[in-house]
């Protein structure tokens, strides 16, 4: 599955940039992020469609299909990957 390209990510940039902030995120590859050492959230793109894989200790979540320039899907996936990363590190949530 092809990752997407930092351009085609470009419209989540503040939305990746909170994300690196977050304890233990790493980013080995634009894109591709690791919670510790385990895969956590990365981004695909196929045929003109993007979407993020987000995954836990107990597997991976369902796609999260982010439409380009979409501001409200790019904050729903917010939460969402909020609520994956709180139960990863099996933390309360708080707000974003």
């Amino acid at each position: 599955m092809p990752y997407c390209s930092p351009e085609q990510l470009a419209d989540l940039g503040p939305l990746l940039d909170c994300l690196r902030r977050w304890p233990r995120i790493r980013e080995p590859r634009p894109g591709v992020f690791y919670l510790g050492d385990q895969p956590f959230c990365q981004f695909h793109s196929r045929n003109g469609q993007r979407w993020a894989d987000v995954k836990r200790r107990k597997g991976r979540l369902p796609p999260f299909v982010l439409p380009p320039g979409d501001q409200y899907s790019a904050r729903a996936f917010q939460i969402f990957l909020l609520q994956a990363y709180n139960k990863g590190m099996r933390l309360p949530l708080k707000a974003v």
